[in-house]
């Protein structure tokens, strides 16, 4: 929707004869109805689900998927005669796939919103040069464990020193955005040589279990 809602008719064409089947000719009657489609659409999504806005694209073929296909029968399959393995990951996928698609479309607006660095948040790696004021950094190690740990960075107990300097590369980039405020947000857990010494280096009065601090 990027591409129509520039009015940049030309990409948007090209686009849809590349992915999806609703346009086959350029009949003015047949252009008017892609339109009126993708109007409707643009002007409705973010009131409307995961859901409803894929049964929208697919229905009028706006996008043509065969993984999607394939993907949507591979997790309505009975999984009752399959491996263990195959049985678990498929109710894994099913999972994710019920939990994504029942969320709104508004979150979908939103984080293309985030990653187009159109809001006043940013990943760690784009604030690279620059600077502000006030900055609110969030760690959170239950994800890229394989190329960040910063428990074990800050445990100075990381077994990989690649790793480990990465992680550093990449808080030393995050803390030195702030000219004036800094708080570090840790949402995973840490343990007890980190907290030593995260204290250490901030000062233990500037360390906060959030936990405690919101039952005050």
């Amino acid at each position: 929707m990027a591409y129509w809602s520039e009015n940049n008719h030309n990409k948007t064409i090209r686009f849809l004869r590349k992915n999806g089947n609703i346009i086959h000719e350029f009949k003015h009657s047949k252009k008017k109805e892609v339109s009126d489609i993708l109007d409707d659409l643009y002007k409705t999504r973010s009131k409307r689900t995961v859901k409803e806005v894929l049964e929208i694209i697919l229905q009028k073929e706006i996008i043509v998927s065969k993984n999607l296909e394939d993907f949507i029968i591979r997790i309505n399959q009975d999984p009752t005669e399959l491996d263990p393995e195959v049985q678990e990951r498929i109710v894994k996928d099913k999972s994710f796939y019920e939990s994504f698609i029942s969320l709104s479309y508004n979150e979908i607006l939103n984080f293309w919103k985030h990653i187009q660095n159109e809001t006043v948040f940013s990943t760690k790696h784009g604030t690279k040069g620059d600077e502000y004021r006030n900055v609110l950094t969030v760690i959170d190690d239950t994800e890229w464990k394989q190329e960040y740990n910063f428990n074990n960075f800050f445990s100075n107990s990381d077994e990989k020193p690649e790793r480990a300097l990465r992680t550093r590369n990449l808080f030393y980039v995050e803390c030195s955005r702030a000219k004036e405020n800094l708080v570090v947000f840790m949402l995973s857990k840490i343990d007890d040589k980190a907290l030593v010494n995260i204290k250490k280096w901030f000062g233990e009065d500037h360390v906060i279990d959030i936990e405690s601090f919101l039952l005050i």
